[in-house]
C-alpha cells in the first residue's frame, strides 16, 4: 500500500514508531519536507515546548537601531517608538 499525504511535523514527529509497531517493522516510508505553512496549533505547541520569545538569544526579536553611528537594541514591543522616516 502506498499512502501519500502532507502532514503538520508536530503531529508526525513520533510516526515511525506507530509505523514500525503496525507493520511489525516491515513497514518503509520516505518522508521529505515540502514547505513552511502557519501551524494550526501554534498556541499549544509553543506551550509544550516553554519557547519564550524574548530569552531567545539565537533568534532575537529585538531590533537594531542606529544613531550617532553606534548600534542599539531595541525589544520588539517598543520599536515602533524608536522609528523615524523622512517624508
Amino acid at each position: 500500500m502506498i499512502i501519500m499525504a502532507k502532514v503538520p511535523v508536530y503531529t508526525f514527529k513520533d510516526y515511525h514508531m506507530r509505523r514500525m509497531n503496525i507493520t511489525s517493522s516491515k513497514g518503509c516510508m520516505k518522508a521529505r519536507m515540502v514547505g513552511y505553512e502557519p501551524c494550526c496549533n501554534a498556541d499549544e505547541v509553543i506551550a509544550e515546548i516553554g519557547y519564550e520569545k524574548v530569552t531567545d538569544d539565537e533568534y532575537s526579536s529585538a531590533s537594531i537601531f542606529c544613531s550617532k553611528g553606534k548600534g542599539y537594541t531595541v525589544a520588539w514591543g517598543d520599536a515602533e517608538d524608536h522609528m523615524h522616516c523622512l517624508k
